[in-house]
């Protein structure tokens, strides 16, 4: 019995399917840049919150002072009581306002920075477009090795993929044919 070997095409595809599935997952493990987006966006979600209660407070602090100049007119306290509940809620709303423009700063920051996130993506995406397959510097560069091991099964191999940049291997599980296109049935953990 021979040793289970894989075809060149075959290796292809599967440092292919890893480098994607690294990069950008669309499966069940989210990818390196999903994992970045899902960050930025639970701080986006975040800051949103932020500037709704800043805004809130905002507003409920001006109610307030609406109410101390309706007991100011009607003579319920005194000038200097009304000037220094005044200044104070003055005070408080300067202070929202000061955290509401950093809010809003903190807003368009991370919009930039996924934005930014996306572009780089994409040119990522494109530089390791191997489509047309890998030259032996870029396999040089990312693959440590890759392991092929037969199941029992004639016409199926279990391969495992190592890159160099990601410390756990990738399971792979390749259903062969005679005179037919090796194809890869399913990746695994």
């Amino acid at each position: 019995m021979t040793d289970p070997k894989v075809s060149r095409e075959i290796g292809d595809e599967l440092v292919n399917a890893v480098i994607t599935a690294a990069v950008w997952s669309e499966g069940q493990k989210p990818g390196i840049w999903q994992k970045m987006i899902e960050a930025l966006n639970r701080g986006g979600a975040k800051t949103e919150e932020d500037i709704a209660r800043c805004k809130t407070g905002i507003d409920d602090i001006l109610r307030r002072k609406d109410k101390l100049l309706d007991l100011s007119i009607d003579g319920r306290i005194s000038d200097e009581e009304f000037s220094l509940r005044n200044d104070r809620f003055n005070g408080e709303i300067e202070q929202l306002r000061h955290r509401l423009q950093e809010l809003e700063a903190e807003k368009i920051k991370n919009q930039d920075m996924m934005q930014s996130i996306e572009m780089l993506r994409q040119a990522i995406t494109k530089e390791l477009d191997f489509t047309n397959g890998f030259s032996v510097g870029v396999i040089d560069a990312l693959l440590d090795h890759i392991e092929v091991n037969g199941t029992g099964e004639k016409n199926r191999v279990h391969v495992k993929v190592f890159l160099k940049a990601v410390p756990k291997k990738v399971n792979f599980l390749i259903k062969r044919a005679r005179n037919k296109t090796s194809v890869c049935i399913r990746q695994y953990t």
